[in-house]
């Protein structure tokens, strides 16, 4: 994709760029004491997001390669999975407009089966960002554009 910035809506579409931006904003705020900073986390290593938009406090959209190691005995993804999945684009989005914050729940709905090795796109959202808690909305497509499981996680601040 071609780097672009809509200054209005200072909308990023840029992986690299959209990496930076993060590993800026994220190292900007103070660590709770015993706490450095790894990123990207190990968490997100074996399924790496190639990121394809972001709207700074708005949204994160990115595509992911659904790794063998995630199969079901069908060759599927693991529905386990597919919520870390989500949560590995929804922690970024909340950290950089939150500062450090911690889940306290996370919810999937599936609606259709992924097969491993094909991409998935995750639109995670922030839907209400608050001073006590955020809530953050998402949803998986496959390849089709067709809805293949959405999410809901409520964070809270550590500081």
């Amino acid at each position: 994709m071609n780097q672009e910035t809509d200054m209005e809506t200072q909308t990023l579409t840029d992986h690299d760029q959209i990496v930076e931006a993060f590993f800026d904003k994220l190292r900007s705020f103070p660590l709770p004491k015993g706490i450095e900073l790894e990123l990207p986390p190990k968490c997100a290593r074996e399924a790496p997001a190639r990121y394809v938009e972001y709207v700074p406090g708005e949204k994160l959209v990115g595509e992911i390669v659904v790794p063998l190691q995630y199969a079901n005995p069908l060759g599927q993804l693991q529905g386990g999975f597919l919520s870390a999945l989500f949560d590995n684009l929804m922690a970024p989005l909340c950290y950089a407009a939150a500062g450090p914050t911690t889940s306290i729940d996370i919810a999937t709905s599936f609606v259709r089966p992924i097969a491993v090795g094909e991409s998935i796109l995750i639109d995670v959202r922030i839907r209400r960002l608050g001073r006590r808690a955020v809530h953050m909305t998402a949803e998986a497509f496959d390849k089709e554009g067709q809805l293949v499981a959405t999410s809901t996680s409520n964070l809270i601040p550590m500081g």
